[in-house]
């Protein structure tokens, strides 16, 4: 009787295991894409000063953009199934995290490669894998300055341009910044530290797949 009631139990455990394997093929593991901003991805490109964003909330007048700037995100698919991304959304946050959407911002996707060419949709991501994408767009600035105007001359890059607001005590977006000058060995070289909590544009990107699920990441123009 011992026996019957052991073999029994362990029958309606293997009931039990292969209803569940079974239900796992009719009910996939729920997607799980991690979204990654790696950091800045400078060209060296020429960037453009147009157009109108909003830089504050608060602000009365809108802002000038300039761009495009560019950031490299990766994309993990933490499951064993192949995963497939149909689409993107790029917003701006208020100060308050509120999501905000304009065209102003000219946002695009490219593969990160040599070409940079535009990311075609939907594509696909291998089981525990990854892939690289840019997103470029156009950053709202703080142009009330005197000699901003300069600044902005054709063919200058964002280093070039950030350089030019340094040199003035100020960066891009109003902040005030000082200047750490070095010895004649480097002569024209200087550094920069902000004294005061520092105002940056952030940005949210999104990513949707092919069940209809959105996957996040905040973007920041400084990483501080």
């Amino acid at each position: 009787m011992k026996h019957e009631t052991i073999n029994s139990i362990v029958g309606v455990l293997g009931l039990v295991i292969a209803s569940v394997t079974a239900v796992r093929q009719f009910w996939p593991e729920a997607e799980r894409l991690q979204v990654v901003v790696e950091g800045r991805a400078e060209t060296g490109r020429p960037i453009d000063v147009s157009g109108f964003g909003m830089l504050r909330v608060s602000d009365e007048k809108p802002s000038p953009l300039f761009g495009p700037v560019s950031w490299k995100i990766r994309l993990f698919n933490n499951t064993d199934r192949n995963l497939s991304v149909v689409g993107y959304q790029i917003f701006q946050l208020t100060e308050d995290g509120a999501k905000v959407s304009s065209n102003a911002l000219r946002d695009r996707l490219s593969q990160f490669d040599l070409s940079l060419a535009e990311q075609p949709f939907p594509f696909s991501i291998d089981g525990f894998d990854a892939t690289a994408v840019v997103i470029s767009l156009m950053v709202p600035f703080e142009e009330e300055s005197e000699g901003a105007e300069e600044c902005a001359e054709p063919q200058v890059s964002i280093q070039q341009f950030e350089r030019c607001f340094f040199k003035q005590g100020r960066d891009l977006f109003g902040n005030q910044v000082e200047k750490i000058h070095y010895d004649a060995a480097a002569a024209g070289m200087f550094s920069v530290k902000w004294n005061e909590t520092t105002y940056s544009p952030k940005f949210l990107v999104e990513f949707e797949t092919a069940s209809g699920a959105v996957f996040s990441a905040p973007i920041s123009y400084y990483p501080f």
